[in-house]
């Protein structure tokens, strides 16, 4: 590492990655022991921000930056941000850790925070569509969503769109969320379709 100070380091398996100090490659990542290694320029919000610890729970990686808190399901390719669940966007990082489904973060004067890993949600804006427009699903907190629902309708992505819907789309629309807390939760929403307008004729007398 050419005498670069590194922050932290975590490893499962043959996989490390590793923080510096380094601003021009703030991250390195190996996939077979330590062999060979991969520079991340980005990592977290932004490749200029400040970096402070970087953690592994049940193969997703959490780092504590100054733009934020940070998640990445595959071992730091990409990050996405825990927003809403950690007020800090100024102040002293003292540390973070994960116990059981609970990540734990602590900054000078906000005190010590925490969220569950295991929440998921699951709803549609509008739960009585009309026949011929759309459904529209949305599920979140995951890091893998299966839905399923009437007449075998299935989809693997968290908001998926089902448009054209006739009267047999009504029933429930189930979805199971894999939590990056290791969790498996069904959560479901019930859809009534509505009837769409009949046609009207008009004649002249």
């Amino acid at each position: 590492f050419n005498n670069v100070p590194l922050l932290g380091m975590v490893a499962k398996g043959d996989s490390i990655y590793v923080i510096t100090e380094n601003a021009g490659t703030p991250a390195l990542r190996s996939y077979n022991g330590g062999q060979t290694w991969t520079s991340l320029f980005q990592v977290g919000g932004a490749s200029t921000s400040t970096l402070y610890k970087v953690l592994e729970s049940n193969g997703i990686l959490y780092l504590s930056s100054s733009n934020g808190i940070y998640r990445s399901a595959n071992w730091g390719g990409t990050w996405s941000a825990m927003k809403g669940n950690f007020p800090f966007t100024t102040g002293t990082f003292n540390d973070m850790l994960v116990k059981g489904d609970t990540l734990m973060v602590a900054y000078e004067g906000y005190g010590i925070w925490h969220t569950s890993l295991c929440q998921a949600t699951a709803s549609a804006p509008n739960l009585a569509p009309c026949a011929g427009s759309s459904i529209q699903l949305q599920s979140s907190g995951g890091l893998t969503y299966s839905w399923s629902g009437p007449n075998g309708y299935t989809s693997s992505i968290a908001n998926p769109l089902i448009q054209n819907i006739t009267t047999a789309a009504s029933g429930t629309f189930s979805v199971t969320v894999n939590t990056p807390g290791g969790c498996s939760i069904q959560k479901s929403v019930t859809i009534t379709v509505q009837p769409g307008a009949g046609s009207l004729t008009l004649s002249a007398n």
